[in-house]
């Protein structure tokens, strides 16, 4: 993964206009804005269509419920009549990227920064020193982008939750 951050940062700083790399937590903060530009780069036609359907997909009252849409954790008629516990409507994109930090158990957290801190650094995530800051949602885990700079330069109104 290393690896892989290190080749597409050599790439992004090598052709910035042909290369954009996206965090999962900067889609699920900003669903608008960022799915917006990404059809814009790849030459796209944005429509009110498309903005419904990623609203809907990303924000469950944005719609979802007037349309028969299940919020997140609720079980869903599958195929077969079987019942889902998983919809691809969320209630909050955000809130889904977050809901990690409710649960998850500090030796996990521990394992997973002692091995991944080179890579977490270089994509721009913060290390958690206690249990009490990964249940703090409102501390952020995501700081400076180094592989999104050459991409903020063009576009500054993105990342603006990660400065």
């Amino acid at each position: 993964m290393r690896d892989d951050a290190l080749n597409a940062l050599f790439l992004l700083n090598a052709s910035s206009q042909r290369i954009r790399f996206l965090r999962y937590e900067d889609l699920a903060a900003d669903p608008l804005p960022t799915s917006e530009h990404i059809y814009q780069f790849l030459n796209l036609t944005w429509t009110e269509h498309i903005q419904h359907l990623v609203l809907r997909q990303t924000n469950f009252s944005a719609g979802g419920a007037q349309r028969g849409c299940a919020p997140r954790r609720t079980l869903t008629p599958g195929k077969g009549g079987h019942l889902l516990p998983f919809t691809v409507v969320r209630a909050s994109s955000e809130a889904a990227a977050r809901a990690w930090r409710k649960t998850i158990p500090w030796d996990i957290v521990e394992g997973v920064q002692a091995v991944c801190d080179p890579v977490m650094s270089l994509l721009g995530y913060a290390p958690l020193r206690t249990l009490d800051e990964v249940r703090n949602d409102t501390l952020p885990c995501m700081v400076n982008f180094k592989m999104l700079h050459s991409y903020r330069t063009l576009h500054p109104d993105l990342g603006s939750r990660d400065k």
